[in-house]
């Protein structure tokens, strides 16, 4: 299955009678800022649905098969197909390690101490009406209901994260081959396989794509609400209120000379500024929201910041992060496990600012501040405290999401190429998950 879903990134003609005349060779004019020369919406939606529909059920059916067996060779007492089939609670649970005890313990528990305000509400109450409403039915003995409930809630939203990369991809660009592989690069991505983990990977990934994709689109009301979800799962949604922001002004010609010079009074009437109060002021309504729960529970409503420095983590500037990750780097055992997973480390950083940089010209303004913000945010607060410095950092970027579609948009005319990338990332995903199913700590 996989490998017809990657045989559908191969170049095609593009029929320009039904994208309109905006759009040449299948890519967008020069003035591809606009919403108005987008794809239209019934042309770039069911599209987006079937294709983001097939490499999410490609990749569940694959991620399935191979936790069956890398547990079976793995998990002591069964060794060998001769000692039978995994537990089922084995196999689900092998998914739920790490941060996702800290998502189950506050679906469970709630917020018992301050350090797990790190973890933001919205995923484990998610998670804790889903196990609920399973514990209710009664029709499971063997499992746990709230760790099924990790597990059913971060794929769910796996499927939208999926969609909304197509749409995305889709709405910007008339080119199939760009939607595939946008697609195919994302799912191959060393550490997407944290979307089926207990983890807020895939909610986060879906309402921030969907925030971008309707701000594109001047859908303003469900950019915010959009916006508002990625918050209250992770703190990292405060990289949307640039993209937002630009775009907001962008649609109302806020960034140019000649917007204001010709009927300046019809860019800030009292609508379009509550409007715009709406979207930006989505993200910080989020923290105003949590920062208020805490102060009602621990009395501090910067209670999640302050957890982060019990993580290790700490603003730091780029340049003394750098000399310090060379010094880690060269002070492990070499070729030990440690000093791969800084090696790795180091290729993203790398390969992640090179693609901000060269996707610039390759795809909306906001999509790159948005990108630029979340690699910002991941290099400006390492953990010295940690051998390797990052971490999480593989799994921190995943959600850099236009700039697999960036690097698809480039490589259009470069199938080889593509399939090239696509095939080394596949291998290294398979290593990183075969780490993490068996207990090792990989991001």
């Amino acid at each position: 299955m996989l490998a017809h879903l990657l045989a559908r990134v191969q170049p095609e003609r593009v029929d320009l009678a039904s994208t309109g005349d905006a759009f040449h060779d299948g890519r967008p004019s020069l003035d591809q800022q606009s919403s108005r020369l987008m794809v239209p919406l019934g042309q770039a939606l069911w599209p987006a649905v079937r294709a983001g529909a097939a490499f999410w059920l490609a990749t569940r059916v694959g991620l399935a098969a191979f936790t069956y067996f890398t547990i079976i060779f793995n998990h002591p007492g069964l060794s060998g197909l001769k000692q039978g089939s995994p537990p089922s609670h084995v196999i689900v649970q092998s998914w739920c390690r790490w941060d996702c005890g800290w998502y189950y313990t506050i679906a469970f528990r709630g917020y018992w101490t301050s350090q797990a305000s790190a973890f933001f509400p919205l995923y484990p109450a998610l998670v804790h009406g889903v196990g609920a409403l399973i514990a209710s039915l009664h029709v499971l003995h063997t499992l746990d209901p709230y760790i099924l409930a990790t597990l059913l809630v971060a794929n769910v939203a796996a499927l939208a994260a999926f969609v909304g990369i197509a749409l995305l991809a889709r709405q910007e660009d008339a080119s199939q081959s760009v939607m595939w592989g946008a697609l195919a690069l994302f799912a191959a991505y060393p550490y997407t396989f944290f979307l089926a983990a207990g983890y807020t990977e895939s909610l986060f990934i879906a309402s921030a794509i969907f925030a971008l994709i309707a701000a594109r689109r001047g859908w303003w009301l469900i950019a915010a609400v959009a916006a508002l979800v990625a918050t209250f799962t992770r703190g990292t949604g405060l990289i949307l209120v640039l993209p937002l922001l630009w775009e907001f002004g962008h649609q109302h010609h806020w960034w140019t000379w000649s917007g204001w010079r010709s009927a300046w009074h019809r860019r800030v009437t009292p609508r379009i500024v509550a409007t715009g109060l709406l979207v930006i002021g989505s993200v910080p309504l989020a923290f105003g929201g949590y920062g208020w729960y805490l102060w009602r529970r621990f009395g501090d409503p910067l209670a999640f910041q302050r957890s982060e420095a019990l993580w290790g983590r700490h603003l730091a500037a780029p340049w003394s992060t750098a000399l310090l990750f060379v010094q880690r780097f060269g002070q492990q055992p070499p070729w030990a496990y440690s000093q791969m997973l800084m090696l790795l480390d180091g290729v993203l950083i790398v390969a992640f600012v090179l693609l901000v940089l060269l996707c610039a010209a390759r795809v909306p303004f906001a999509f790159t501040l948005y990108s630029a913000a979340l690699v910002a945010i991941v290099m400006l607060e390492p953990a010295p405290s940690w051998a390797e410095i990052f971490p999480g950092l593989g799994r921190l970027l995943l959600p850099a999401v236009p700039l697999f579609f960036g690097l698809a948009v480039w490589m259009k005319r470069k199938p080889g190429v593509l399939t090239l990338i696509v095939g080394l990332m596949v291998a290294v995903q398979a290593g990183l998950a075969t780490f993490w199913l068996n207990g090792v700590w990989v991001a």
